[in-house]
Formats: structure tokens, sequence, C-alpha cells
């Protein structure tokens, strides 16, 4: 078709499912978040992973919906709307996994984090949870855009180059959308 653009970009909406995210809609209201970011993404295009982790004798890195669904049955978008809460949340180590499967894909590249704050959790010896996660963070390549979503108005920015604050999922468009539209820019050739 004349005008028809294609977009070359692969996306991972990363979920804390640590066991604070069971307080309140927390869980629910990141699920719901991740909904939103799918929908967002599968309209434009763009190959996308909803994936949520926990911390209990190891990080547990679980798949909602991989790369390779279309994430457009009752099934898929039911499985991502699920809410999960498991124990801790080391998010260096479930961060440096995306990181690591992000840099092996081409085109354009994305890491959305949802979560309600500081991480806890097992780290590598001699550094916290939290140098941890800065250190995985401050490391990330630039062709990868980084993007932490705090839910329940928790502060993302001390781990995030992008950050943004919500207290429930009704603000993502409002909050995120101006962190998002520059990063998808980059992704999306205007026709």
């Amino acid at each position: 078709k004349v005008g028809e653009t294609k977009v070359s970009g692969n996306a991972i909406i990363l979920i804390d499912a640590s066991g604070s995210m069971g307080s309140g809609n927390r869980a629910q209201d990141a699920s719901n978040a991740a909904v939103v970011f799918s929908e967002i993404f599968r309209s434009i295009g763009i190959k996308y992973e909803v994936v949520d982790f926990n911390t209990h004798y190891g990080t547990t890195m679980r798949v909602r919906k991989a790369f390779g669904s279309a994430g457009t049955s009752t099934l898929d978008k039911a499985t991502i709307a699920a809410p999960f809460t498991g124990w801790n949340n080391s998010d260096g180590y479930a961060v440096q996994w995306c990181l690591d499967r992000l840099a092996q894909m081409d085109g354009s590249r994305l890491l959305i984090v949802i979560s309600d704050g500081q991480p806890a959790g097992e780290s590598p010896d001699g550094l916290s949870s939290d140098e941890h996660l800065r250190q995985v963070t401050n490391g990330a390549t630039k062709k990868i855009g980084l993007i932490g979503i705090g839910i329940a108005g928790q502060d993302t920015s001390n781990y995030y180059p992008h950050a943004v604050t919500i207290n429930d999922e009704s603000q993502i468009a409002k909050e995120a959308m101006p962190i998002l539209r520059p990063l998808l820019r980059k992704i999306v050739p205007r026709a």
C-alpha cells in the first residue's frame, strides 16, 4: 500500500510481582497498566512480551504473553490482566534478563518496568538490591529505551532514566505518554 511504513521495534513490559504488590490494588493496577501498553504496542505494530518476576530462592521470570503470540485472544488478554504476587523483588536480576533479551533483537527496543518502588531481595555479593538495580540501569545500552512506571504513588526515578508515578492505571495516558511518545517516535517512522 502507498504510504505504508514498517515498524521495527520490540518491547518488554516487566511487572514487579513481589509480595508488596498484594497490598491494595497494586497487582491489579500493574496488570491493567500492562494491558494498556499491550494495546498501544499491538496497535502500532511493535512486537512485545509481558513478563512478571518475583524472587524467592532465585528470581522467577513468568511470561504472561510471549513475543511470538498474537496477544489478541480472550485468553491472551486475560493472562496479561491476571494479577499475581509472590515474594521479594530482585529487580536488578529481572531487568538485566530483559535487557539481555532485548539486546539480541533487531530494531528499536524498549523496556517498561511497572513497580511499586524499591527493590528487596537477593543481589550480588557486596551490593544492596538498590545498588544492583542502579548498576544494571546505569550500564544499560543507550540503544534500549528504559522507563520505570511507579504505581501506587511510588517514585522509581532513582532507578530509571525515564520515570513516571501513577496512583492507578487511569493515569497512564496522562503521565506516561509524554515520556513514551518521544521514544516511540524513534521506533515508528513517520509516513
